[in-house]
């Protein structure tokens, strides 16, 4: 995930400043250096393209807890969502909004709410995107059927932008250990079952 900070550490390429990460060889990120540049670039509003890029948390770095994951990345005020399927594909979304943002008080701690939230700068990518719903193994191999439009270049991001027809930008479920963004017919992806099962599809 990318997160804003204000760390003073940081490697620059191409315009592009990315906070120090020791673990980088052996956890490679899932985006290539071009795929940064663009989403960095044409996606990004201006204002958060000239922030730090940091790697809160990683499933191969970190492990594949939803809990950890939240725990480290609830606070940022954005933060970007890198998914990669059993197939290679990639896709998420830009969260201009805390993730732990609105949470409610309950025994045992603090907790967000199972309702959408978000602004309108959230927008999500995909780099093979394709025009229907399905189930599939994000982490583990299975017999559903994933993202198999094949054409053009993987490495090129397509954006899908807030159209104003509803306020399905986020959602998060603490307790079900579930995370999505869009919605209006299906969302545009959602995962749970700590990051091993996710969908996606055409919202509005």
């Amino acid at each position: 995930e990318k997160t804003c900070d204000d760390e003073d550490s940081y490697d620059s390429d191409d315009e592009v400043i990315m906070a120090i990460d020791d673990d980088i060889e052996s956890f490679p990120p899932i985006l290539s250096k071009q795929q940064i540049r663009e989403i960095n670039k044409t996606g990004l509003p201006a204002t958060v393209s000239l922030m730090t890029w940091n790697r809160a948390y990683s499933v191969a770095r970190d492990g594949d807890s939803f809990h950890t994951m939240f725990r480290k990345c609830c606070n940022y005020q954005q933060t970007l969502v890198v998914i990669k399927t059993v197939e290679g594909d990639i896709l998420g979304g830009f969260a201009d909004t805390p993730w732990g943002n609105g949470q409610y008080k309950r025994s045992g701690g603090l907790q967000r709410s199972k309702s959408f939230f978000g602004s309108g700068r959230a927008f999500l990518f995909a780099n093979n995107p394709n025009d229907f719903v399905e189930q599939e193994r994000v982490g583990y191999n299975n017999s559903a059927s994933t993202l198999r439009n094949r054409n053009g270049s993987k490495e090129t991001m397509h954006f899908y932008r807030w159209t104003g027809d509803n306020d399905y930008c986020q959602i998060c479920d603490k307790d079900g250990g579930k995370i999505g963004m869009g919605g209006g017919g299906a969302f545009g992806f959602y995962v749970q079952e700590n990051f091993t099962i996710g969908s996606s599809g055409s919202c509005r």
